[in-house]
C-alpha cells in the first residue's frame, strides 16, 4: 500500500468520525488558505447552519 493510500485512509477515517461526532469536514488546499484567505472564509460561511450565519453569509 503506498503513501498516499494511506493518508487518504486515515483521512477518510478521521472524517468518518468527526461526522459520527456531529461534526461537518470541509477540506481546503493548503494554496487555497495561503492566497485565497477570504474564498475560504466565505465557503466556510456559506457551510454554517443558518442559525450561526448572522452576518457572515
Amino acid at each position: 500500500m503506498t503513501r498516499r493510500m494511506l493518508r487518504r485512509e486515515k483521512d477518510e477515517a478521521r472524517t468518518r468520525f468527526l461526522n459520527g461526532e456531529g461534526y461537518r469536514v470541509i477540506r481546503f488546499w493548503n494554496n487555497d488558505v495561503m492566497t485565497n484567505v477570504e474564498g475560504v472564509i466565505a465557503e466556510i460561511a456559506r457551510n454554517l447552519p443558518s442559525e450561526l450565519r448572522g452576518s457572515f453569509a
